[in-house]
């Protein structure tokens, strides 16, 4: 459960940082885009989301256009984990081979909580 107060904290000064930088008056400058020449080259990016890190790597060809790209999302970190609260979950609740809906429901809430 610690992740999700990490989260909560995280998300909580996303919220506080956003509201700062909506006060500020440059946020309406319409000088927001810097110029791009399409080239040959390659991009990698991370970025945090909710569901967990994002990373994103783009090689481009001479005219500037995608030639290969590789995305690694959220879930592709959480997969251990999640497995591992699902087995807690269903080993837990599941008693005797006899479940129900209700407890299935139980046991997929393991995984809404790391991939809502």
């Amino acid at each position: 459960m610690l992740y999700h107060w990490a989260r909560l904290i995280e998300l909580v000064y996303s919220c506080e940082r956003t509201i700062e930088l909506l006060e500020q008056d440059d946020i309406t400058d319409t000088n927001v885009r810097a110029k791009v020449e399409p080239k040959a080259g390659r991009g990698i990016g991370a970025v945090e989301a909710p569901r967990g890190t994002l990373i994103h790597d783009y090689t481009t060809d001479e005219n500037g256009l995608i030639v290969k790209a590789n995305m690694i999302v959220g879930t592709t970190h959480n997969i251990a984990p999640m497995n591992m609260s699902v087995k807690q979950a269903a080993t837990t609740l599941i008693k005797d081979g006899v479940y129900d809906e209700g407890l299935l429901n139980k046991v997929e809430m393991a995984v809404r909580a790391y991939d809502p």
